[in-house]
């Protein structure tokens, strides 16, 4: 919580409390306390901005700053003996104080803006983007066949930034303008307004907008990545800034047609494609189905039956995380035009697209398999809490791999393990659930009230996260050693760890 809207909230908290001394027993200056309310938050809307969470606090402001002026205009009149209406009618009053002052304290300390934390690598973080458009595939996700894929990509970076840069605002809001859930036959709820999420505008990232390539090292390992279904590609920075300030090139796609929304660089709003709806809400159907059925068969075999029918039932799923991951090799495609410097870019000579890696989450996850199973460039690759669509399962990943799951999906894909020949490493972490692997419990503690999130502290759980990253494509990508994937860890007793492979015979 910010200076000025605590210093508001202190200022309505003795101001409504006063109301609970006798008149004439009360301090004067309490009698001017809405004033420096009104005063305290005038000044937080100039300096610090204006957020929906503090419009409880605005009006009660308001309310008390209007008892004020009139309290000052009767001053001089002679206090009357109060009547037991009236009494009744201050009782009442009072507790609608309180009740609302309540509201005004929990509203903004359930969405705070929160102090993200400081990258742990020797390396300032650079942020940049792209916009791609390819021309050998059609845009399958509109109903106009003359479009092209088109889409963008956000890059996190080492950087030598100038003493003079800012760094850019954790996340700039985008209107959610579109949303699958909110469509189709039987369309759930679409989820909350946009403006819940516009105080995320006033959260600083470590990253400085189109800095240099540090120049001390490199050129640097290139890391793909693929978001959740539905989610947005900077949903994810923390991480992106943890391997960037190690001396990673870090690129994150958006998802144009199957996000709530997405905004290029133009200004142009691309919605969720409502056509593709009631194919999604089919197939999710027959899959959550046969989630339980596969939750309830303690055979192996069998499972592996369930999990092809599963393949076949998501008909949607599956044509949209292979777009993903042709939208992941164009990406590499572009990078290497970049890195020769037949495309203009700051990575001409910077990238070592010899070292590249690939993950994601959820449905992200899933593509960091498909780009290992199909496109040898990818050197290793991390699933979080995903399913694996795709080839895997009649497939063979020949690079290091790892699965990094929440308790409620441990082990979705054990169906799948013997396509993977080399070293596996599969990690459990207590106490966490789906969206725990994301940036939202940390800067949205409201989800682990709705149940959201697990009951690991966010703090920690992206500590993990980014430490078994790190360890993971220091080993596989850098050629460091790391005793963390040898096995359980004193320093991290919530994560269990399997491991199996070439590296280990």
């Amino acid at each position: 919580m910010r200076l000025f809207e605590m210093l508001v909230l202190i200022a309505l908290f003795a101001s409504v409390m006063g109301f609970f001394i006798p008149r004439k027993n009360r301090p004067r200056f309490l009698v001017f306390l809405p004033a420096a309310a009104a005063v305290f938050a005038l000044v937080h809307i100039v300096l610090e901005g204006y957020r929906f969470q503090m419009a409880p606090a605005y009006i009660l402001t308001g309310t008390l700053l209007v008892i004020f002026f009139f309290r000052i205009r009767k001053r001089a009149e002679k206090p009357k003996p109060a009547s037991k209406g009236l009494k009744v009618l201050r009782i009442v009053t009072l507790f609608l104080g309180f009740l609302f002052f309540a509201i005004a304290v929990l509203l903004p300390a359930l969405m705070p803006i929160v102090n993200l934390p400081q990258p742990s690598g020797s390396f300032s973080v650079g942020k940049t983007s792209f916009h791609f458009v390819d021309k050998n595939r059609l845009e399958t996700l509109t109903e106009d066949p003359g479009d092209y894929r088109e889409f963008d990509a956000y890059v996190w970076y080492p950087a030598d930034p100038s003493k003079e840069s800012e760094v850019l605002p954790y996340k700039i809001h985008q209107p959610r303008v579109g949303s699958i859930l909110g469509a189709g036959p039987d369309p759930a709820p679409a989820g909350p307004p946009d403006f819940v999420f516009s105080h995320l505008k006033y959260m600083k990232s470590n990253a400085h907008p189109d800095a240099p390539v540090a120049s001390k090292a490199g050129p640097f390992p290139v890391i793909g990545f693929s978001c959740g279904f539905l989610s947005d590609p900077d949903e994810y920075q923390l991480q992106f800034e943890e391997l960037a300030s190690h001396g990673y090139i870090v690129f994150s796609l958006n998802q144009p047609y199957e996000s709530h929304s997405v905004v290029h660089a133009d200004g142009r709003v691309v919605p969720f494609a409502p056509f593709h709806a009631e194919e999604f809400h089919r197939c999710s159907k027959t899959a959550l189905r046969l989630w339980e059925k596969y939750a309830e068969t303690p055979d192996a075999e069998e499972r592996k039956l369930i999990t092809r029918e599963i393949l076949e039932a998501e008909t949607f799923m599956d044509r949209v995380f292979r777009i993903r991951t042709a939208d992941m090799q164009h990406t590499v495609n572009e990078l290497i035009e970049m890195n020769a410097g037949t495309r203009s870019s700051l990575f001409r000579g910077r990238l070592d697209l010899t070292r590249l890696g690939v993950f994601g989450h959820s449905g992200g996850g899933a593509v960091a398999g498909q780009c290992c199973v199909t496109d040898p460039r990818f050197k290793a690759g991390v699933n979080m809490d995903g399913f694996q669509f795709g080839d895997v399962i009649d497939g063979e990943v020949h690079q290091p791999f790892m699965f990094m799951y929440s308790e409620q999906f441990t082990e979705a894909n054990a169906a799948m393990m013997e396509s993977f020949k080399n070293t596996i490493y599969v990690c459990t972490i207590k106490g966490s659930l789906h969206m725990d692997f994301s940036d939202n419990p940390f800067v949205l503690p409201i989800t682990k009230r709705m149940g959201m999130s697990g009951k690991i502290p966010a703090k920690r759980m992206t500590n993990i996260i980014n430490i078994y990253l790190l360890s993971f494509f220091d080993k596989h990508l850098k050629g460091k050693p790391s005793s963390l994937l040898d096995g359980p860890s004193g320093d991290f007793p919530e994560v269990s760890i399997k491991i199996w492979g070439s590296d280990l015979d």
